[in-house]
């Protein structure tokens, strides 16, 4: 069965150039993180509309989960400097 949906779309989002986007995490609609290769931390609080660095951390980042609003964890890939 083939979706026909034409709300679904590829978009380019603002986000910075990096090597690699490997996870992204929503809390709702609006508020959310990603984080990359080049070790860096993004938050959006419009939905992809705009991203804001949080941090940049020596390492690969491989993955980002969220309890809530406010309590999240990343995950790396990189041996000597693992979170």
């Amino acid at each position: 069965m083939q979706n026909n949906n034409s709300q679904f779309q590829w978009r380019p989002t603002t986000a910075p150039s990096a090597g690699r986007y490997d996870d992204i995490y929503f809390v709702d609609v609006h508020l959310g993180w990603a984080v990359n290769s080049n070790g860096q931390i993004l938050r959006t609080t419009d939905g992809f509309a705009t991203w804001e660095i949080q941090a940049t951390l020596g390492a690969y980042l491989r993955s980002v989960g969220f309890a809530n609003a406010d309590k999240g964890w990343v995950g790396t890939t990189t041996e000597q400097n693992r979170l």
